[in-house]
């Protein structure tokens, strides 16, 4: 092989290396915008998310008598995509703990053997709330 022919060997080796250095910024790049782009939306429904459980644990404190405290035990969401947002949380009245599922205009559904006295007048006082991101805040 000559010399001529070794330097067009080594040219087309170093095309290929950099085509292909090329082509792996590329994918590398795709796939950064990709992910990073689908954590900045989960955060973003995250946020949204917390912000509905705050207006339904409003709407529940204004409902139920006797409520210390509401804890989301998920993000929330619609069923299927579609219909009400609604969100898991257990609420403590009178040192018990209940389950019921809250909507963002107040509680959806109760759990059987929820004390169906404290279903009416609603709390006056300060109640803790525990956010699905387990965030903390207290509820004036």
């Amino acid at each position: 092989m000559s010399t001529e022919e070794e330097h067009l060997d080594d040219e087309r080796g170093n095309l290929m290396k950099k085509k292909l250095i090329v082509w792996l910024v590329v994918i590398i790049s795709v796939v950064g915008v990709i992910f990073g782009g689908k954590r900045m939306i989960d955060k973003q429904n995250l946020r949204i998310d917390i912000e509905k459980q705050r207006t339904a644990a409003s709407s529940v404190k204004e409902v139920l008598s006797g409520l210390e405290e509401i804890k989301f035990y998920e993000a929330g969401g619609h069923v299927n995509g579609a219909g009400t947002w609604h969100a898991g949380a257990e609420v403590k009245i009178n040192e018990k703990w209940y389950v019921i599922d809250t909507v963002e205009n107040g509680v959806a559904m109760m759990k059987s053997g929820f004390p169906q006295q404290n279903m009416h007048g609603g709390t006056k006082g300060e109640i803790k709330v525990i956010f699905s991101d387990s965030e903390e805040e207290i509820l004036k």
